[in-house]
C-alpha cells in the first residue's frame, strides 16, 4: 500500500510568492542603483582623460577648446563611444561635461584646473525632475547640491573640491526666490526656472490659463534683474518684445539703477514702431533717455531697422548745485539702435542756491553738437532768473535771444505768491533797442493778473494784449483781451459757476464789445445746458465778469 505523499497547501505557496516579492522589491532597485552607480563610474575616467587633455592644449594656447577634436589624437580615440563629450569655455569657467547613453538625465562634469570658478572641482549633475537621476548624485555619490544647476534645467552637485566657487554664492543669492503659497492658488500660477549658474527666472501669473497676464522676473548672481510685463510683451528667447503700447519692461543693475522700456506707438502685425528707453538712479532721478522709429521687423515683432535722422539720446549730469540735461538728435542709427552722430540738439541746465531752489534756469538750441553730446554751437538762447522772497514768493524774469548775453527779443516776468499760485505776470516782444540794451519800442504784450480765495482756488484771471506800441511806449492798437471769473459754496471749495469774457473788436483805446457767457456748476461740474450767453456788452466788469450795459 502506498503512502500518501504530503503537497504544499494554496497558503503556503502564497507566503513564499509573497517573501519573493518582497525580496525582488528589494533587490531590484538595489541591482539597479548598483548599475547606475557602475555607468556612472566609467564617465568619470573618460572626463578626466579629456580634462587632461584640453589642459595640454592649454598649455600651447593659453585657453581651453570647445573642439574635441583638437586634443591629442590618442585621447579622442581611447573615449568609449557611447559617451557624448561637451566641452565649455567662457569668461567664468571652462569644464568637460560627459553622458553615458544610458544615463541620459546624468553628467559628470570635470572643471579645468585654470578655470576662474570651481578650479579642479568635479561635478555630478541630475536632471532637475528625475528622481533617480537626483538619488545617484545626492546619495548614491554623497554629493553637496549646490542649488543652481552649471546645465539649463540640472542640479549641480559638488563631489570632488571645495565647493566654494561661484556656483555655490550663487546658491546663496538665489536660493530664496521661490513661489509664496499665495501665488499658486486660485487662477494664481507662480514657477521659478533655472536659466544657467548665474540666473533664475520667477513667472507668475494672475490667470494661468491666459499667458498675457503673466510676468517674467529673472534675477541675475551680480544682483541685477530683468522683467518682462506680459501684459504688454512677450518673453521671447530671453528678450523682451513690446506687444503693446505702454511700457513693457524694466531692467536693474547691481547697484538698484533702472531702465524702463517704453513702446510710445505699437502696430498691430508689425511691432512697436516708436520706442523709448528711461533710465533713473536708485532714488528715481531721471538719468536719461532713448528715443527709437523703427521702420522694418522681424516675425519675433523685434525692430531690426531704424529710421534715419529720426531719434534723439537724452542724458543728466549732476555736480554741486549744477544739472544738465541734454536731448541729442540723431543723424545716423545702426541696426542695433546705436546713434553714430548727431544733428544737434537743445541743452538745459539749471543752477541751485544753498536751499536748493532754482536760482537759473537756461533752455538753450544746439544746432552743432559732437559724438560725446557737447553742443559747439547754439543758435537761441532762453534764460529764467529766479529772486525769492522772505515770505517764500517769487519773481521769475525769462530773457529769449539769439546771442549769448544779448538783448532780450521776448521778456517775461511772473510773480507767484507762498503758496506757488500765479498773481500776476507780463510777457512783451522788443522791436528797438536802445544803446543801454533796454528795449526802446515794444511790438506786442500781454498783461495777466490773477485772484485766489481762502483756499488757494482761482477766483479771477484777466488778460489784456497790446499788438502795437508808440514811441513813447504807449498801446496804440489792443489785439485782445480775455477774463475768467469763478464762484464758489461757502466753503470756498466746490465751484457753484463760471463767467467767461471775451473781446471782439477793439479800438486804440480799448474793448468796444464783448461776449459774456455765464456757465453754472452742479455738484462741482460744469452744466452746460444752462449756459447763458450775451453778445451785446459794451462794457463790463472785468473783476467780476459782470455786463455793466
Amino acid at each position: 500500500m502506498l503512502k500518501n505523499k504530503k503537497a504544499f497547501t494554496l497558503i503556503e505557496i502564497l507566503v513564499v510568492v509573497l517573501v519573493l516579492g518582497v525580496l525582488a522589491a528589494i533587490a531590484l532597485p538595489l541591482y539597479q542603483r548598483s548599475v547606475y552607480k557602475a555607468h556612472y563610474s566609467n564617465l568619470m575616467p573618460a572626463a578626466r582623460a579629456v580634462a587632461n587633455g584640453n589642459e595640454i592644449f592649454y598649455l600651447t594656447h593659453h585657453d581651453y577648446t570647445t573642439n574635441i577634436n583638437d586634443l591629442d589624437v590618442s585621447v579622442v580615440s581611447g573615449l568609449p563611444p557611447e559617451n557624448s563629450y561637451n566641452l565649455v569655455n567662457d569668461e567664468n569657467y571652462a569644464y568637460v561635461s560627459v553622458s553615458h547613453i544610458s544615463l541620459p538625465y546624468n553628467h559628470h562634469l570635470v572643471f579645468q584646473k585654470n578655470s576662474p570658478n570651481f578650479p579642479g572641482e568635479t561635478h555630478c549633475e541630475a536632471a532637475a525632475d528625475n528622481e533617480k537621476a537626483n538619488w545617484l548624485c545626492k546619495s548614491g555619490l554623497n554629493g553637496v547640491l549646490l542649488g543652481g544647476g552649471i546645465s539649463t534645467g540640472y542640479n549641480s552637485y559638488i563631489i570632488d573640491g571645495a565647493g566654494n566657487g561661484t556656483a555655490s554664492a550663487l546658491s546663496e543669492r538665489l536660493a530664496n526666490i521661490s513661489c509664496a503659497d499665495n501665488e499658486s492658488s486660485g487662477k494664481k500660477s507662480c514657477d521659478v526656472t533655472v536659466n544657467n549658474s548665474k540666473s533664475v527666472t520667477k513667472t507668475t501669473c494672475t490667470d494661468k490659463t491666459k499667458i498675457s497676464t503673466c510676468t517674467y522676473t529673472t534675477y541675475n548672481d551680480d544682483g541685477s534683474q530683468n522683467i518682462c510685463y506680459g501684459s504688454r510683451a512677450s518673453l521671447v528667447d530671453g528678450e523682451c518684445i513690446a506687444d503693446k503700447k505702454g511700457t513693457y519692461g524694466r531692467d536693474y543693475d547691481e547697484n538698484g539703477n533702472y531702465t524702463d522700456h517704453l513702446c510710445n506707438n505699437y502696430v498691430s502685425g508689425s511691432g512697436c514702431q516708436a520706442l523709448g528707453d528711461e533710465m533713473y538712479d536708485e532714488d528715481g532721478t531721471h538719468l536719461a533717455a532713448k528715443n527709437r522709429y523703427c521702420i522694418e521687423w522681424d516675425s519675433q515683432g523685434r525692430c531690426i531697422s531704424y529710421q534715419q535722422n529720426k531719434g534723439n539720446d537724452h542724458m543728466a549730469t549732476f555736480e554741486d548745485n549744477h544739472k544738465v540735461w541734454v536731448r541729442a538728435d540723431c543723424g545716423i542709427i545702426d541696426e542695433d539702435g546705436n546713434c553714430l552722430s548727431y544733428t544737434g540738439g537743445r541743452v538745459e541746465e539749471w543752477d541751485y542756491d544753498e536751499q536748493g531752489r532754482t536760482s537759473t534756469y537756461r533752455d538753450n538750441t544746439c544746432t552743432s553738437m559732437n559724438a560725446s553730446m557737447e553742443c559747439s554751437e547754439y543758435s537761441n538762447y532762453k534764460t529764467t532768473n529766479y529772486d525769492y522772497n522772505q515770505d517764500g514768493s517769487r519773481k521769475e524774469t525769462t530773457c529769449q535771444s539769439s546771442t549769448p548775453n544779448g538783448t532780450c527779443s521776448k521778456t517775461t516776468e511772473k510773480n507767484y505768491n507762498s503758496q506757488g499760485k500765479q498773481v500776476d505776470g507780463f510777457e512783451y516782444s522788443c522791436k528797438t533797442w536802445g544803446s543801454n540794451g533796454q528795449c526802446s519800442v515794444y511790438k506786442n504784450s500781454s498783461d495777466n493778473q490773477f485772484t485766489y480765495n481762502d483756499q488757494g482756488k482761482e477766483l479771477t484771471h484777466t488778460v489784456t494784449n497790446c499788438n502795437a506800441y508808440n514811441s513813447q511806449n504807449e498801446c496804440t492798437k489792443y489785439g485782445g483781451g480775455r477774463g475768467t471769473y469763478s464762484e464758489y459754496d461757502d466753503n470756498g471749495t466746490t465751484q457753484t459757476s463760471k463767467t467767461t469774457i471775451q473781446c471782439n473788436s477793439y479800438t486804440d483805446s480799448g474793448c468796444t464789445s464783448w461776449t459774456v457767457t455765464r456757465t453754472p456748476y452742479v455738484n462741482g461740474k460744469e452744466d452746460a445746458a444752462n449756459k447763458t450767453t450775451n453778445n451785446d456788452c459794451h462794457r463790463v466788469n472785468m473783476t467780476n465778469g459782470q455786463c455793466l450795459d
